[in-house]
């Protein structure tokens, strides 16, 4: 979600149907670039590089992003997950670029069980096929 200097000027882009067809009327095209780097060479993301502009005439005071993760662990331990990372900016002084850089950082809080597949939480949070958005978000 972008937001202006007032409440009526929320724009909002998402890759989700179900969101789109709830703010239809705050929609604004976006252009949206994603990449990956593995700095190791182990086959696995290391860093992540997440873009989104859009074209507004409305000076930009706020940006809340939702990134939905989907984690795999197939060696040791067999674990498929999905997760959020959520950031939200605002500022009293309109602005045209925000960089955010952060650490995605699994918090273990119970054993995972040795070479035994768990799947509990490879739930996706925010579906795209759901039609209405208290679904799509469980």
């Amino acid at each position: 979600m972008v937001e202006g200097a007032t409440s009526e000027h929320q724009m909002v882009w998402s890759t989700s149907p179900a969101m789109q067809q709830v703010f239809a009327d705050y929609l604004v095209p976006a252009s949206v670039q994603y990449a990956e780097e593995d700095i190791n060479f182990d086959g696995k993301p290391d860093i992540i590089m997440f873009s989104a502009s859009v074209q507004s005439n409305v000076p930009i005071h706020g940006v809340q992003a939702l990134l939905q993760f989907h984690y795999s662990f197939k060696s040791n331990v067999k674990l498929d997950m999905y997760s959020f990372a959520y950031f939200s900016a605002n500022s009293v002084a309109p602005g045209g670029v925000l960089s955010v850089d952060g650490e995605l950082l699994l918090s273990q809080r119970t054993p995972i069980t040795d070479r035994k597949y768990n799947d509990i939480y490879n739930t996706k949070m925010l579906t795209s096929d759901t039609p209405t958005t208290q679904q799509a978000v469980q």
